[in-house]
């Protein structure tokens, strides 16, 4: 005879919560690797696609916030 299955607990935190508590877990993880300096073959690979697409990207952004932080 099978178990009977139960059903999972309800969660406790609402989804802004629950995505608040993941989004920091993550920063708090990755945030030395956000604040290493862009690598000088990868900033010139970036440069490259930008001068060709003639469109900045998100990534030259975030590293020119990120500069702003240090």
């Amino acid at each position: 005879m099978l178990a009977k299955r139960r059903d999972p607990q309800p969660s406790v935190l609402s989804d802004t919560e629950l995505l608040a508590v993941i989004t920091r877990d993550l920063r708090a993880i990755y945030s030395d690797v956000i604040r290493a300096p862009l690598p000088d073959n990868l900033a010139a690979a970036l440069d490259r696609l930008e001068f060709h697409s003639g469109v900045s990207t998100q990534l030259n952004i975030a590293r020119a916030s990120a500069s702003l932080k240090t």
